[in-house]
């Protein structure tokens, strides 16, 4: 008997998620009590988000654990990223000009009386929330971490923009994210490094970096502290979205 496209299809996805949960369950041991509790929760989600947990938390271990490059922090800090933007990645990305069609534009002509400086901020604006990594961090942020996650990750860090005397700490979730996405778009748009956080094995009680022009960013953990909060949100994220 001759197997449809379909049943294909569904062996060779279980044949890699056989493969690949793992890493998935190496990855995110610590959010469950037992490997026995994780296959459940597996099994609990649809095909398509069983799917994309098994090959997101897989590819996070792969990429992620143990980088072998010179700046092991900032290749956690991208691969981080580009896992919690891939749960909001619903439509394929396009570029804001190619995002921009006529019928967008003259929708906002008209509902702004063609005042052409807040029809471009109002596009914009719906641009970066549809597909900017900067909103994408800060929904998770916000969606899938308890308030006492965030006050904890605000508690550990200092920062100091111009104009400030001294340091302090971080506020909410938008300067939090603002730091982390100024070093990943660092890396990704300038081929600039720019190592934050202390590595696991340091004796240093804290790191001091220039993140950009204005800003200074003081850091006393290393970043498999704030991974493993990511971590729990990653967990968190799957379990509202069934």
């Amino acid at each position: 008997m001759i197997k449809s496209a379909d049943k294909i299809r569904q062996e060779l996805r279980d044949k890699q998620h056989r493969i690949w949960i793992k890493f998935s369950w190496k990855l995110l041991a610590e959010n469950f009590k037992d490997r026995k509790e994780f296959n459940e929760f597996v099994a609990s989600l649809n095909p398509d988000n069983k799917n994309k947990f098994i090959w997101l938390s897989a590819f996070w271990y792969i990429m992620g654990n143990k980088p072998k490059m010179a700046y092991k922090q900032t290749q956690k800090i991208i691969v981080s990223f580009s896992v919690i933007e891939s749960l909001y990645e619903e439509d394929e990305y396009q570029d804001f000009f190619t995002w921009l069609n006529t019928k967008r534009l003259k929708e906002k002509t008209k509902e702004f009386n063609g005042d052409s400086e807040k029809i471009l901020k109002e596009l914009q604006t719906e641009w970066k929330n549809k597909y900017g990594s900067s909103e994408k961090m800060r929904i998770f942020l916000r969606e899938n971490l308890s308030e006492r996650q965030r006050q904890t990750l605000f508690n550990h860090f200092k920062i100091k923009k111009s104009g400030d005397e001294k340091f302090r700490e971080i506020k909410n979730v938008d300067e939090f994210s603002e730091c982390l996405i100024i070093i990943r778009n660092s890396f990704i748009h300038k081929a600039k490094v720019i190592d934050v956080f202390l590595d696991s094995k340091s004796i240093a009680s804290s790191m001091l970096s220039r993140i950009s022009k204005n800003y200074i960013f003081n850091s006393p953990i290393n970043f498999e502290f704030i991974e493993s909060i990511f971590k729990s949100g990653f967990v968190n994220y799957f379990k509202t979205h069934k």
